[in-house]
C-alpha cells in the first residue's frame, strides 16, 4: 500500500513538473515566437516615433495601425520591451508598415529599434556672443522647443563630465557644417559636439597650443578677443593674437591683458564705437582692465580661422595697437606707449574729418 502511494506520489510531481514546463514553453512560445501583432491598414504606412516618445507613445502608435493578437496581447509585447531594455531606450526615427505584416513580438521590437533616421544639415554660426542666444539659436536650428538645451545643461552633469563651466561652454562649438539625425536628443547632440571638437583639436593643433602655454579652451577665448578686434581684414588676425600673447608673457609690463572688446562685452552694449573711463568701471569677470588673464570664457564664437590666427601667432615685440588712420581698417602696432599715443592722436584727427 505504501508502495503503490509513493508511485502515486511520483506521478503527481512527475505531472506537475511537466505540466509547469509546458505552461512555461507555451509562455516562451506567445512572448518569443507567436505572431502577436499584425497591421490592419489598406497601403503602406510611414510612422514617425519622435524623440520625445515613451513606450506608451509606440503602443497608440501600433494599436493606430494593427492589433495584438496573442493571449497575452500587448501585455507580452511590453514584457519583451522590457527584458530587451527597450522601453526605456526608445529610438526616434520612421519605420515602415505594410498591409499583412505580422510580427512576434521579437521581431516587432528589432524592427523598431532599426529605425530609418533622416538627417539634416545644420549650420554652426561664428557671430554670436551671448550664450543665450547661442543656445536659443541651437534650439531653434534643431526644432527643439524652447530652452531644452538650456534646461538640459542645467539639470544634467554635462558641465562637469566634460570639464568646463557655464562661461567657457560655448568653446565645444567650432563654426561649421554638420549633418545630424532629425529628431536628435539634446544629450546626442551636445555628444556630437564633444566629437567634432575633439576632431577639430587634431594633434598638430594641440600641439601649437602646448607651444603657447595655452590649452584649448584658452586658445579659443583668445581667439574670440582677436576677432572682435579684427572683424575684416582676417591676414591681420596672427599679428593681433601676437600682441595679446606678448601681454599674457610679459605680466610685470602688463598685469593686466587690456583688452577693449572684453570690455564693451562686459558692458553688454556692442554699439560703444570708443572705450572710455566710465565703460572701464563696470564690474564684471570679462573686464580685463580690473581682471588679470584671459576672461572665463569667449567674448564670441571663435571661428576657425581666428582660432588658427592664435595658433600661428606671429612674434613680434609689439604691445600696443590703435586703428590706423589711413581708413584701410587695419592697425598701427608698436611696442612704445608713445609711440602708441601718437597713433591714437593721428586716428582722432582722421575722425575728426571722416
Amino acid at each position: 500500500m505504501k508502495i503503490f502511494k509513493n508511485k502515486i506520489i511520483d506521478i503527481t510531481v512527475k505531472s506537475i513538473t511537466i505540466t509547469l514546463i509546458m505552461l512555461f514553453l507555451c509562455f516562451c512560445y506567445l512572448i518569443f515566437l507567436s505572431k502577436n501583432y499584425k497591421t490592419n491598414i489598406k497601403k503602406p504606412i510611414k510612422i514617425e516615433i519622435t524623440k520625445t516618445a515613451n513606450i506608451d507613445t509606440v503602443i497608440n502608435i501600433l494599436n493606430k495601425y494593427g492589433e495584438f493578437t496573442n493571449l497575452f496581447g500587448k501585455q507580452s509585447f511590453l514584457y519583451m520591451t522590457s527584458i530587451r531594455k527597450y522601453n526605456n531606450n526608445i529610438i526616434s526615427g520612421t519605420i515602415i508598415l505594410n498591409p499583412g505584416d505580422k510580427y512576434n513580438n521579437y521581431d516587432l521590437v528589432n524592427k523598431l529599434r532599426k529605425t530609418q533616421r533622416t538627417t539634416k544639415t545644420i549650420q554652426i554660426p561664428e557671430n554670436i556672443r551671448k550664450i543665450n542666444t547661442l543656445l536659443y539659436t541651437l534650439d531653434s536650428l534643431l526644432e527643439f522647443e524652447e530652452n531644452t538645451l538650456s534646461n538640459y545643461i542645467d539639470t544634467s552633469d554635462f558641465l562637469l563630465r566634460n570639464n568646463l563651466t557655464i562661461f567657457n561652454f560655448s568653446t565645444i562649438f567650432i563654426p561649421n557644417t554638420y549633418e545630424i539625425y532629425n529628431n536628435i536628443s539634446p544629450q546626442l547632440f551636445l555628444q556630437k559636439m564633444i566629437t567634432e571638437n575633439k576632431n577639430f583639436w587634431n594633434k598638430k593643433r594641440l600641439d601649437k597650443c602646448d607651444s603657447l602655454g595655452l590649452t584649448k579652451i584658452q586658445v579659443s577665448i583668445l581667439a574670440s578677443i582677436v576677432e572682435e578686434e579684427q572683424d575684416n581684414k582676417i591676414d591681420e588676425r596672427p599679428k593681433i593674437a601676437g600682441l595679446y600673447i606678448n601681454r599674457l608673457n610679459n605680466t610685470k609690463k602688463f598685469p593686466y591683458l587690456q583688452a577693449d572688446p572684453t570690455v564693451i562685452f562686459a558692458n553688454n552694449d556692442f554699439n560703444i564705437k570708443q572705450v572710455l573711463n566710465i565703460h572701464l568701471e563696470i564690474k564684471s569677470p570679462y573686464n580685463t582692465y580690473k581682471n588679470k588673464g584671459l576672461p572665463p570664457g569667449p567674448i564670441r564664437i571663435s571661428s576657425i580661422n581666428s582660432i588658427d590666427a592664435v595658433l600661428n601667432a606671429e612674434i613680434h615685440n609689439y604691445y600696443f595697437m590703435c586703428a590706423g588712420s589711413d581708413g584701410s581698417g587695419y592697425h598701427e602696432f608698436t611696442s612704445s606707449i608713445n609711440e602708441h599715443n601718437k597713433n591714437k592722436v593721428k586716428y582722432k584727427k582722421y575722425q575728426d574729418f571722416n
